[in-house]
C-alpha cells in the first residue's frame, strides 16, 4: 500500500513535532522524499490520533506566569524569575526517650543589652539620691553607752561607725531620715561633733564676668524671670579694696542650674558666665581652729587664732605688742599662718595628689639669642 507524500510527512510531523509553531503552509512544503520505505509498502495504514490543542491551553493558562517583559532592545527579552518550590515541612511527633541538645546562642546577650537600653529610653531617669555626709564625735571613752545614747533616736542598723585617732568615732548613716535625726540629737545633747552640709543642699555657684560693679544686687537677683532662685551674691574685691566687675552668685539647687551658662546678656551688658576655679588649699574651721571643716557645722570649743584662748576671736583682747600664739602647734605665729607645722601636714596629701594628676612641667627651650650665641643687646655673634 502506497502512500502519497503529504500523508507520508503528516505521519513523519506526529512521530517527530517540531519545536515551534510555524504556519502550516511552511510545514506543508513538498518534499523530496522518496515514498515509504520498502519494508513499510505492505504494513497497513497508521491510525493517527488527531493532535490535540494541549499545547495552545497549556499557554493560555499558563500566560501569566510565562509572560515575559518586553525591553528596550530587540536583542533582550526578560522572562520572570522561576519560583522555588517550597515543600511542606513534615511534623515528627516528639519521642520520649529521644535526648535533646541545648544550644547557646553568644548573641544573646546583644540582644538583651539593645533591649535594656530601650527601656531605659523609655523610663524617666530620675536623678540618684546622694550618700548623707559622715558624722565625727570627740573624745569618746565609752563606746557601749554611746551606741546606747544614739539608739533612742534612730535603730542600730541605720548606722555603721568607725575608729579614728583622738578617741574620734566616725559615723556614716544609711539615709538621710537618719541622718538628720542623729543630727538634731546630738545638737540638742550638746554632744561635741563636726559633720558637713548635705550635697543636695549645696548651692550652685557661678562667676559672672564683665559686668559692671556699680550694679545693685537686686538687680542681679532678677535671674529669677530664667528660672533660677539666687541665694547669694559676693562682690570680688582686689588687693587695694577696689571692687571688680565680677561677682560670685550662689543659685537654689535645681534641675535647670546649667541653663545659666546659656545666658549672654544681663541688664543690657554682654557677660560671662563660668564656673569658679577649684580651690586645691584645705578649708580651716574659724571656730575651733581644725582643718577639714567648717565652722557651720561644727561644735566643738571656740579657739582665738590670735592667742590660742578658748573664746571667740571677737572677743579677744590681745594687744599688737603682745606676741601670737598658735591654737594648733603653739607656736609664735596665728593659727591661720600658712607655714604651720599644722597646716604643711594636711595640706601635702592634697598636693601630692594634684602633682600625681598634672603632667610634669617642662623646662622652656633656650631662645633664638641663646642658640645663636647673639650677644645681649646687640646683633654681633659672640666668638667662642
Amino acid at each position: 500500500m502506497s502512500y502519497t507524500t503529504r500523508q507520508y510527512t503528516t505521519i513523519y510531523d506526529t512521530q517527530f513535532p517540531p519545536l515551534y509553531h510555524q504556519q502550516e503552509s511552511s510545514l506543508r512544503t513538498p518534499s523530496t522524499h522518496p515514498t515509504q520505505p520498502p519494508h513499510l509498502m505492505n504494513a497497513p495504514p497508521t491510525t493517527v490520533p488527531p493532535q490535540t490543542e494541549l499545547n495552545d491551553d497549556r499557554d493560555l493558562t499558563e500566560s501569566s506566569d510565562t509572560e515575559t517583559h518586553e525591553s528596550a532592545h530587540e536583542w533582550q527579552s526578560v522572562g520572570p524569575a522561576k519560583k522555588r518550590k517550597r515543600t511542606q515541612k513534615q511534623q515528627y511527633p516528639d519521642q520520649p526517650n529521644q535526648a535533646h541538645t541545648n544550644t547557646n546562642n553568644r548573641f544573646e546577650a546583644l540582644n538583651q543589652q539593645q533591649a535594656d537600653d530601650n527601656n531605659d529610653q523609655t523610663q524617666p531617669h530620675t536623678q540618684p539620691i546622694p550618700k548623707p555626709p559622715p558624722i565625727i564625735i570627740y573624745g569618746v571613752l565609752n563606746y557601749k553607752k554611746m551606741i546606747e545614747n544614739l539608739t533612742t533616736i534612730t535603730e542600730e542598723e541605720t548606722f555603721q561607725c568607725k575608729v579614728l585617732q583622738n578617741d574620734s568615732i566616725k559615723i556614716n548613716t544609711h539615709t538621710t531620715d537618719a541622718y538628720r535625726k542623729l543630727v538634731r540629737h546630738l545638737n540638742s545633747e550638746t554632744i561635741v561633733h563636726h559633720t558637713y552640709q548635705m550635697k543636695q543642699n549645696r548651692a550652685y555657684r557661678v562667676v559672672i564676668r564683665n559686668l559692671h560693679y556699680s550694679i545693685p544686687v537686686e538687680e542681679i537677683k532678677e535671674l529669677r524671670r530664667q528660672g533660677h532662685t539666687v541665694r547669694n551674691i559676693v562682690t570680688r574685691y582686689r588687693v587695694h579694696k577696689h571692687p571688680l566687675s565680677m561677682f560670685y552668685v550662689d543659685l537654689e539647687p535645681q534641675h535647670n542650674n546649667k541653663d545659666i551658662y546659656n545666658l549672654q546678656y544681663l541688664r543690657n551688658m554682654k557677660i560671662i558666665v563660668e564656673p569658679p576655679n577649684k580651690n586645691r588649699t584645705i578649708i580651716q574651721c574659724t571656730r575651733c581652729q581644725l582643718y577639714g571643716h567648717s565652722k557651720s557645722f561644727c561644735t566643738r570649743p571656740y579657739k582665738c587664732f590670735k592667742c590660742g584662748g578658748n573664746y571667740m576671736t571677737t572677743d579677744c583682747q590681745k594687744s599688737k605688742d603682745t606676741p601670737a600664739k598658735c591654737a594648733l602647734c603653739s607656736g609664735g605665729h596665728t593659727a591661720n599662718y600658712k607655714g604651720c607645722s599644722s597646716h604643711t601636714d594636711c595640706q601635702a596629701p592634697r598636693t601630692a595628689k594634684h602633682h600625681a594628676t598634672c603632667p610634669a612641667r617642662t623646662k622652656p627651650s633656650a631662645g633664638y639669642a641663646d642658640q645663636q650665641h647673639i650677644l645681649p643687646g646687640t646683633r654681633r655673634y659672640q666668638r667662642s
